[in-house]
């Protein structure tokens, strides 16, 4: 499961590179849980009959000086399978920022 893999010492791939995720069980969790919201969100969507704004997943959290955030936006995707999250990790002397597809990290 993605919760297991937030507290271990895995990576995450992301574009190309593979970044840390937070490593406090708290963290782990709250991403964990933006990202089965923004999974319901896209079944909610696809059997949607009307269209209609749908809220963007945006998870931060900052540990150790370091600012780590993933964001979503559903209504520029038609499915879970095409969207693509955004990456930025920003600390005191560099920011990183990386987008790939959610399908990717669901799949890790």
């Amino acid at each position: 499961m993605l919760l297991r893999r937030f507290v271990s010492n895995s990576d995450i791939p992301s574009d190309g590179f593979l970044f840390a995720p937070p490593k406090r069980m708290d963290a782990a969790k709250g991403l964990n849980a933006a990202i089965a919201g923004l999974m319901t969100t896209f079944r909610e969507k696809e059997k949607a009959e009307r269209l209609r704004r749908w809220e963007n997943m945006e998870y931060r959290h900052t540990e150790d000086g370091v600012f780590f955030e993933v964001f979503c936006n559903p209504n520029a995707h038609a499915t879970a399978f095409h969207a693509k999250y955004l990456v930025t990790i920003n600390g005191e002397k560099l920011r990183i920022t990386s987008e790939s597809q959610l399908s990717a990290l669901k799949s890790d």
